[in-house]
């Protein structure tokens, strides 16, 4: 079976930060991964390289094969391998300025842009509204990104996502900056997405942001897949203590997980 993403020995240098180190890690079709680790693991070095913000170390027995195309062929089209990918982060969300309606923060989606700065096209414009519509977010088209709660303005970050129809959508800590209640709504439409057959993929270091529909988990670790496998081999509390250095007591209800420290007394 071919895999969906296929990392094979790789380096990823970041300024002068060697942030992958001989990384290797693979999905398969049918599987949705959460992706967990400290500070400083690599999370976000990984999210950049998928999205072709960055690139690797050129080297002869490394790979790098996204949804059937080869990353490391000199003359690859990155275009189209970003179209293949909806990346829904808090960082891009902070990059529009206020005065930036819903319907150009999801237009923008189709010029890899954080506004509208191309003309628009009457196919462009019914996907957006489409993309709106999916997210029940039709009646944020034409409200100011700035006058929109936290919440909404991440509901048109995942309609701009939408807009090619990816075959990934990727969420960087998807509840940053939302409220509790706000925080388990927007993680109710992650869940709704990945029940559509929709590939997902949650970059995060905290646990219960890992869903039911979370297949796989890979925990990263100085710039390495320190473990990788099914949710439930991975999702221990010797694993977790491996990882992050601290003695937890691991709650699980409905296929969601959350950590309590042990007791020292």
């Amino acid at each position: 079976m071919d895999a969906d993403i296929l990392l094979e020995d790789i380096d990823l240098f970041v300024g002068g930060t060697h942030a992958l180190r001989r990384f290797s890690w693979r999905t398969d079709p049918g599987q949705n991964w959460a992706i967990l680790g400290p500070n400083g693991s690599g999370k976000s070095s990984l999210i950049k390289l998928l999205a072709g913000q960055l690139y690797p170390v050129a080297k002869p027995e490394s790979q790098f094969l996204f949804f059937g195309r080869d990353r490391m062929r000199p003359g690859v089209n990155i275009w189209e391998i970003r179209r293949s990918i909806g990346i829904v982060s808090p960082e891009l969300q902070s990059t529009y300025l206020p005065e930036w309606t819903g319907l150009d923060v999801v237009l923008s989606g189709f010029f890899s842009s954080n506004g509208v700065y191309d003309t628009v096209s009457a196919s462009q414009r019914a996907a957006a509204h489409a993309a709106l519509d999916r997210m029940q977010a039709t009646h944020l088209a034409q409200r100011p990104i700035g006058a929109v709660s936290y919440g909404e303005a991440r509901r048109l970050i995942i309609a701009r996502a939408l807009i090619h129809n990816p075959s990934m959508l990727v969420f960087d800590e998807p509840t940053n900056g939302l409220d509790p209640g706000s925080a388990e709504d927007f993680l109710a439409t992650i869940e709704e997405l990945g029940e559509t057959g929709l590939s997902i993929l949650i970059v995060t270091h905290h646990i219960h942001e890992i869903l039911p529909s979370m297949t796989h988990v890979a925990i990263l670790k100085s710039g390495r897949v320190h473990h990788s496998g099914p949710k439930s081999n991975i999702l221990t509390a010797d694993v977790l203590h491996d990882t992050f250095g601290t003695r937890f007591n691991l709650v699980q209800d409905n296929g969601r997980y959350w950590t309590v420290p042990e007791s020292t007394h």
